[in-house]
């Protein structure tokens, strides 16, 4: 769950790469042509995606290879693999709500940040602490199944996915009807 976290921010970096290219003004020089706001926006979207989606795979492939090497059983391989899998959706939320608060405005989009805190520690730090549950539920990471050894449900991973895909629609959204820093 630790390496999801890190996923996440890197994901966050990648998406608010977009913020640092508005504010140095290199976007002007790209939506001068006939690159839109949309495809500008979607290729950062794109890598912050691919890369958590590596990320998380790469780190399953390690950690079932290197459990299943020293546990000498083949079988953890792919229940370590799909723990990596699964924590993907999650993933997804925090990058998908980056996006929305950059398409609300350049300034709105370090809040992704503070986001990605407030949900590690909702999760992570929320059990020890004896937060009460409705706190921890508002971290994706607390929705994603317990695995190895629980039971993967798909429910709540269709959930996180659809409002990824609507934070990543309502960022677009806004994207498109707000102007570009300039200067």
């Amino acid at each position: 769950s630790f390496i999801a976290v890190f996923a996440a921010a890197y994901g966050i970096s990648s998406t608010l790469r977009l913020v640092g290219e508005e504010s140095a003004m290199r976007a002007d020089l790209i939506l001068s042509t006939p690159t839109g706001r949309m495809r500008w926006a979607l290729s950062h979207l794109v890598m912050a995606v691919l890369g958590t989606g590596i990320l998380m795979l790469a780190s399953g492939l390690s950690i079932g290879l290197a459990h299943a090497v020293e546990s000498g059983d083949r079988s953890v391989f792919g229940a370590d693999l799909l723990a990596a899998v699964v924590r993907l959706p999650a993933v997804w939320v925090l990058v998908g709500a980056s996006l929305a608060l950059y398409g609300l405005s350049r300034r709105a989009a370090p809040i992704a940040w503070a986001v990605l805190v407030a949900t590690f520690l909702a999760s992570e730090i929320g059990p020890l602490l004896d937060l009460p549950r409705w706190v921890r539920d508002l971290s994706p990471f607390t929705h994603v199944p317990t695995l190895p050894g629980g039971e993967v449900t798909v429910a709540p991973l269709l959930v996180m996915l659809a409002i990824a895909s609507a934070l990543v629609a309502a960022g677009l959204l806004t994207l498109r009807r707000r102007d570009l820093a300039v200067g």
